[in-house]
């Protein structure tokens, strides 16, 4: 099974949760399963649960926003630290355009397919959660994949 890491502001809580539920059948059919920081438990020190997670994870997923953009956590720790794991072919790493921002001016993503289109953002699509449905639908695939790989 695949394991995920949900990179997120807390500002976006909510649409993490609204993702996270499309994720779960994942989870339910063995093929990954993703976390996110809202899964901590009380007492535990989140910076080293959230880096355990980070440097175990296959799949490193960033909800783009605004908000993501401005947080200096992700930006200085985790978004390097998955960008490393990806450049030694350790994990692979997914945006998801979530809020409209100017996506284009964060340039370590730029190289990187987004989910779930170039054109929209999430909370642009008609439905909302057609973009939920068509990001887990993506990363699925991506899983589903790497599944393969590791059976061959």
């Amino acid at each position: 099974m695949i394991n995920g890491f949900i990179s997120y502001a807390h500002e976006d809580r909510d649409d993490c949760r609204e993702l996270m539920k499309h994720l779960s059948l994942l989870k339910r059919a063995g093929i990954a399963d993703f976390w996110a920081d809202m899964s901590i438990r009380a007492g535990r020190a989140w910076g080293s649960e959230i880096e355990t997670r980070l440097v175990s994870c296959d799949i490193a997923v960033f909800l783009v926003s605004a908000d993501m953009a401005e947080s200096e956590y992700i930006r200085d720790k985790e978004l390097p630290l998955a960008l490393q794991r990806r450049d030694r072919g350790e994990c692979e790493v997914v945006p998801i355009l979530l809020k409209s921002c100017m996506y284009d001016c964060i340039e370590e993503l730029q190289p990187l397919q987004p989910l779930p289109s170039w054109d929209l953002f999430i909370e642009e699509y008609e439905k909302p959660n057609q973009g939920f449905y068509a990001s887990a639908r993506g990363l699925r695939d991506l899983a589903e994949d790497m599944n393969r790989r590791r059976d061959a």
